[in-house]
């Protein structure tokens, strides 16, 4: 009996060593993924002050007098940095244009839009205003018939018996994993690069061949499609351009 005591004591012993290793160890290593993790976070605070100040340095070089927290550095092919607003503003900005049709009154305000009508499913999404007019040009040249969800992102109707390479190449661009705002307005609301002001970009109005213009942020765009208003472009060559776009895009 005692000899038995004595063994479950020593294995007993030998489970508490091996635990207390174990804890040993596993403490080391979490020190060690600690000490990378406050490397990292050291690294990416470093690069971002780094940023700033080339964006202060560039700022005062070109007299760019925007805030600095709307620019990013971009690269040209030669080499050279130059300020860029960042994606994420263009796009806000463009998209709180888009429903209020006008240049927002602040950032504050195109954020506080964007936000509220952030676009959640991928597809293309029209403001009311536009919908009956794409809707209108879209089943011009489409065999399938097209419509829009109570929330505005366009969908399939009716599949055409005969689907034509428009409706093909439609198919295409409503299957990819990207959300596309499209307003038909000729305008797009953007941030100037110099002052940092927003202002609106009628390129329709200054070129009456111009069949689009849009910004773009990752995995969402806003597309203005040319109002025509000068009769220069035909509805179906201004659609035509936008899906070749969205085609490639």
């Amino acid at each position: 009996m005692k000899k038995n005591q004595k063994i479950i004591i020593f294995i007993s012993a030998l489970v508490v060593l091996g635990l207390i290793g174990l804890l040993i160890f596993l403490s080391q290593g979490k020190g060690e993924e600690n000490k990378i993790s406050n490397e990292k976070e050291k690294q990416i605070e470093e690069k971002k002050e780094e940023e700033k100040k080339e964006i202060q340095e560039i700022k005062e070089e070109t007299g760019a007098s925007g805030k600095e927290d709307i620019y990013e550095l971009q690269e040209e092919t030669d080499g050279r940095k130059v300020l860029a607003i960042k994606p994420s503003i263009q796009y806000q900005v463009a998209l709180a244009g888009a429903i209020l049709r006008r240049v927002p009154s602040s950032l504050e305000e195109a954020q506080k839009i964007a936000s509220e009508n952030e676009l959640t499913k991928q597809g293309i999404w029209l403001p009311k205003d536009d919908r009956d007019t794409f809707l209108k040009w879209l089943n011009e040249i489409g065999n399938t018939r097209y419509s829009t969800t109570d929330d505005g992102y366009l969908m399939v109707r009716e599949k055409g018996v005969s689907p034509n390479e428009v409706d093909q190449k439609m198919d295409q661009i409503l299957a990819k994993n990207r959300s596309v705002a499209v307003t038909i307005s000729g305008v797009l609301m953007t941030v100037d690069s110099l002052t940092g002001e927003m202002m609106d970009n009628p390129f329709a109005q200054m070129d009456s061949y111009q069949p689009y213009d849009y910004v773009k942020d990752e995995n969402r765009m806003v597309l203005s499609l040319s109002d025509n208003r000068k009769g220069k472009l035909t509805h179906h060559e201004i659609l035509m351009s936008v899906i070749s776009l969205l085609e490639t895009e």
